[in-house]
């Protein structure tokens, strides 16, 4: 079994570094992936802890500026990188693609309004591709389902996200929660909205054991960032042919 952390540790985690990390070890992950994550002193320390402590290797999107949010990808198993770079142009830093112990594994984090669209685009062309394999689909998409995952103004996007599932794709936290609302981020003005999502690919969807969010980072006295966690508890799978 694998175990998944799905988390947005919130502009790279600053100060909020040890606690982020603390978390983390608490959950006992087999891989990680984290968003908002950032190429600087913070994210590296993040990196090192993981590698030393965890013995995992980390890999994240190259060439992203220190202040810029990105993802990162971490995981106990050796992991083989996809490039994406080349097809999102200038949304190359907001996904990362790898494979891993035969799961295809795609973080995104998704920018808000209608700069979301060329992300959607971008899973729309490879969908059929991704269909053939055990992926998922995995991060902030600052997105959900009209009144659904929602409270207060609405999404933009919301009908792009809600194609995914007519393509195919099965929302792992909503197929166990079929009439509950639950939100994973809260605006300023207390409205709460589910935006960190896992999308399971039709093969690997019959694999996922669980899909639970963690309140505990969010909530705390002393809270280590803005974002629930999403815990995604996925079956052995077997390796598949090279992609």
């Amino acid at each position: 079994m694998t175990r998944l952390l799905v988390w947005n540790i919130r502009h790279g985690g600053g100060d909020r570094v040890p606690g982020i990390l603390a978390f983390i070890d608490a959950q006992a992950p087999d891989a990680v992936v984290l968003t908002e994550y950032r190429d600087n002193k913070q994210g590296k320390a993040i990196e090192e802890h993981l590698s030393r402590n965890r013995g995992f290797e980390c890999v994240h999107p190259s060439g992203t500026l220190p202040r810029v949010n990105s993802v990162l990808i971490a995981g106990r198993q050796p992991m083989q990188r996809h490039d994406v770079g080349n097809d999102l142009g200038p949304n190359a830093h907001r996904c990362c693609a790898i494979e891993i112990d035969g799961l295809l594994l795609v973080a995104f984090y998704f920018p808000c309004g209608k700069a979301k669209v060329p992300l959607f685009d971008f899973i729309d062309r490879h969908t059929r591709s991704w269909h053939s394999l055990p992926t998922l689909l995995c991060g902030d998409f600052n997105t959900g389902l009209h009144q659904q995952d929602e409270e207060g103004t609405t999404f933009i996007a919301a009908n792009r996200f809600e194609s995914l599932t007519s393509r195919g794709w099965v929302d792992v936290w909503r197929d166990r929660h079929r009439t509950t609302r639950e939100f994973s981020w809260y605006s300023s003005k207390g409205h709460g909205f589910r935006i960190d999502h896992a999308l399971a690919s039709p093969s690997l969807a019959p694999r996922i054991l669980s899909a639970e969010y963690c309140h505990v980072p969010r909530e705390s006295a002393a809270p280590v960032s803005d974002h629930s966690a999403l815990i995604v508890e996925i079956a052995e799978t077997r390796p598949t042919s090279p992609l």
